[in-house]
């Protein structure tokens, strides 16, 4: 079961906080390093200044093998492996001007006449006070931030007067501006790469022809194949480029929550022209046979559809109920409208009203936390559901908790239902498209219900946890379940699918 192709997994970014997309491609070339090639790389083309900060972390948590590479574009342009801590001293810079201390973190500096010309926000603030950035004021509007790097200067960002970015100038490792950006009307016009000597040695129109000047400048090698986990827009570069074979993996449901499969909006005109395009790319991975189906049925033509989940790598010891906080639920999610958490509350009010003892922990972070904790709040549910925030290590979390909700509006896949079953977790989920169907089967390992019965959801819970013997049952059935998802089993689907387009 192998190939002697090289692989390489393009993503956006190694961020700190990695959400599902970035979960499954480092897990995916875990199983692929393991059962298929050691000729695997993860390739990232957005600029982060603490990437590869994030990247060895990420790599370190899910026990990535050392072999596997990973290279981002700035990464090489930049020399950022060979980052050197710099000496910027702002008090020195600008002793004619004087200081306000804000927190421990922030300060700002005034010229003689009382102008407000700069805003610093330190990474630390202790010996070395390490900046993290400067904003530079004129005419009391922000003109200029600055980026730096273990205190040096990495990114200078100029501003129009209505704050929108007109111009960027990336920093390598020796101080010289490498790659500029100009934009206008908040695009990009061109972007200039220089030399290191700070000399123009060539020019792009967008960011997609400089991505692909990197990729093949950088990054290919012979017999390339590029899993892109991302939308469609990721893989225009991989367009410009010749000689190599472009997998797409669908995450997101194609079309708008809530619409017919059959009649209804694609997400995106993008998607829509990917999918139904033969020759777009050599093929397009879906997570579900449901899914697959559904575009067949809807597409007269299409690309290469094939059917691969993500795998399932939990490890962790079986534990049994009785070493479990027999009161605990649990939600692993983004706080973004899409994930209905509004409706896990009213669910919860309606089951402590019976259990008043059980507790929900909500995981995640995003932009409904604020909403979502006043919601609490206003319910006087203060005591019983908490927002935990962005945890690294939800493995211990699952492993105590006795059941999992899931109240998304749509899902193309449901990666914490895995993972919640993995670790012996039975999992609620409303009955959408896609992926509850795919991994919980009704009163064994979980419960499907009704898309949007919050009455059902709550009488149901109520029921599970009237029955001590039915949690053990359901207990030892998650761990059985997922079974199917090892890395040697997804790892086969792999293969296929690379014969196929070879």
């Amino acid at each position: 079961m192998k190939t002697d192709s090289n692989i390489f997994i393009l993503m956006n970014d190694f961020s700190e906080k990695l959400i599902g997309v970035q979960v499954s491609a480092i897990q995916r070339s875990k199983i692929f390093y393991e059962f298929i090639t050691k000729n695997i790389e993860i390739v990232t083309t957005k600029f982060n200044k603490n990437i590869i900060q994030f990247s060895q972390l990420h790599m370190r948590r899910y026990a990535l093998h050392d072999n596997i590479n990973s290279k981002n574009l700035y990464v090489d342009i930049l020399g950022m492996k060979d980052w050197n801590s710099g000496k910027t001293d702002i008090g020195k810079m600008f002793n004619h001007y004087y200081s306000e201390k804000i927190s421990d973190f922030h300060e700002k500096y005034y010229d003689p006449q009382n102008n407000l010309k700069m805003y610093i926000v330190y990474s630390n603030k202790n010996e070395t006070s390490e900046i993290n950035y400067i904003n530079h004021f004129n005419n009391k509007k922000k003109a200029k931030r600055d980026h730096f790097l273990s205190n040096s200067l990495i990114l200078s960002q100029y501003l129009t007067h209505d704050g929108k970015i007109k111009r960027e100038e990336y920093f390598d490792n020796n101080g010289i501006s490498r790659i500029i950006k100009e934009y206008e009307d908040n695009k990009i016009s061109i972007i200039y790469l220089n030399n290191k000597y700070g000399i123009i040695e060539k020019t792009f129109p967008n960011e997609s022809e400089l991505i692909a000047w990197w990729l093949v400048n950088f990054v290919i090698k012979k017999n390339s194949i590029f899993i892109v986990d991302g939308g469609p827009h990721h893989i225009i570069p991989l367009k410009l480029i010749n000689n190599i074979k472009v997998i797409s993996v669908l995450h997101s449901n194609h079309i708008r929550s809530g619409e017919d499969p059959l009649t209804g909006n694609f997400n995106s005109s993008e998607r829509k022209n990917l999918l139904a395009t033969p020759n777009s790319v050599n093929a397009c991975v879906i997570l579900t046979d449901e899914q697959k189906q559904d575009i067949e049925n809807r597409l007269d033509s299409h690309c290469l559809l094939y059917t691969i989940p993500h795998p399932n790598l939990n490890l962790t010891p079986n534990k049994n109920l009785d070493s479990r906080d027999y009161d605990k639920l649990i939600i692993i999610s983004r706080l973004e409208k899409e994930k209905n958490i509004t409706e896990a509350i009213d669910i919860m009010q309606l089951v402590i009203s019976k259990h008043p003892r059980k507790k929900l922990y909500i995981y995640g972070d995003g932009s409904e936390k604020d909403m979502l904790r006043n919601l609490i709040s206003e319910k006087k549910l203060d005591d019983s559901i908490f927002l935990m925030g962005y945890t690294s290590d939800i493995s211990k979390e699952l492993n105590d908790a006795t059941l999992f909700l899931m109240t998304s509006l749509y899902e193309s896949f449901g990666l914490s239902i895995s993972e919640s079953l993995s670790h012996g977790v039975p999992v609620l989920s409303y009955d959408f498209k896609y992926g509850p169907g795919t991994l919980i089967k009704n009163d064994e390992n979980g419960f499907l219900i009704e898309n949007r019965n919050i009455n059902l959801a709550a009488n149901t819970i109520i029921q599970y946890y009237n029955d001590l013997e039915r949690i053990r049952i359901m207990i030892d059935n998650a761990y059985e379940s997922v079974n199917w998802l090892s890395g040697e089993n997804i790892s086969k689907l792999w293969v296929n699918l690379f014969k196929k387009i070879q």
